[in-house]
């Protein structure tokens, strides 16, 4: 089981960060956090971050169903009709009723605006969950220990979250955002990777830390000292830490088939180092990225 505990201040509501995303997607954004429902995903947003952990139950991804979602509407507001909900909300009831057949993706705003003003979104989102069809999705294959493959998604995810729900920039490519939900991991390059620490206003190797235990903290760091963890500067740590002299004899250790593309990668310090092929280096050595990141 893993913790999380990310630490921001929220600026935006739930409804106002989260609105226009899809249940479906939120519930795929639960999926590779393994938080259970997307009513537990809600609730561990708070004003001051995000606090949660993860569970076992089997994951799966759900279908909304409109007439659902309608029906529930009717129990939370009391009404015994669609027709009243409509009235209730100031909405044409032949637009309500259209709204049924509709093909889109039903959005949190959707939900929230047709909520009385005390009702629990998440109890609600709860019941749908429960009312929906459900599809399930594979286990992410778990490494146990140390996992050589990339960077858990889960810190891309939590980094998405805080950015919506605090406003900000992350300058990041929006590609690192599009396929969060789909992978166990990412593959960013290094100094990316050290923007994503920036964002959470930590060093790199506490970033790297934390990943590394059942517990993820994302917490403003008063340790920002400057470290050089340029590319050459984290290979010729690599090469020391695995206990070769020099790098002939470094890559004299590795399979004949793979001497060159790492001849080729130390050759070349101008290139932008992967966080999967510095991971790849370390595996043989059994070292860890944080044993080499400062």
């Amino acid at each position: 089981m893993t913790s999380y505990e990310a630490r921001f201040t929220a600026t935006k509501s739930v409804c106002e960060a989260f609105g226009n995303y899809p249940i479906t997607k939120l519930k795929r954004i639960a999926n590779a956090l393994r938080i259970p429902t997307v009513g537990s995903l809600i609730r561990c947003i708070r004003k001051e971050g995000f606090y949660g952990c993860t569970d076992d139950s089997p994951l799966y991804e759900i279908q909304i169903n409109r007439a659902t979602v309608s029906a529930i509407l009717e129990d939370v507001n009391g009404c015994l009709t669609l027709y009243e909900v409509a009235k209730s909300y100031g909405t044409s009831a032949a637009n309500y009723y259209t709204s049924l057949n509709s093909d889109a993706d039903v959005t949190l705003a959707y939900i929230s605006s047709k909520l009385p003003p005390d009702y629990d979104i998440a109890d609600f989102l709860d019941e749908l969950e429960r009312r929906s069809e459900r599809k399930p999705v594979k286990t992410p294959y778990a490494i146990e220990g140390y996992s050589y493959e990339g960077i858990p998604s889960s810190i891309l995810v939590l980094t998405w979250i805080m950015l919506l729900l605090t406003g900000k920039k992350s300058g990041l490519s929006s590609s690192y955002f599009d396929l969060m939900a789909d992978w166990h991991v990412f593959n960013p390059f290094i100094d990316t990777l050290d923007n994503i620490a920036a964002l959470w206003k930590m060093p790199l190797k506490d970033l790297i830390v934390t990943m590394e235990h059942g517990k993820l903290e994302l917490l403003p760091s008063h340790d920002c000292h400057a470290a050089d963890n340029s590319k050459s500067a984290l290979l010729k740590r690599l090469i020391s830490k695995a206990g070769f002299a020099d790098m002939k004899s470094f890559i004299a250790s590795f399979p004949q088939e793979r001497r060159a593309s790492i001849r080729h990668l130390l050759k070349f310090e101008e290139k932008r180092l992967q966080t999967s092929t510095l991971l790849s280096l370390l595996e043989p050595f059994e070292l860890k990225l944080s044993d080499i990141v400062e």
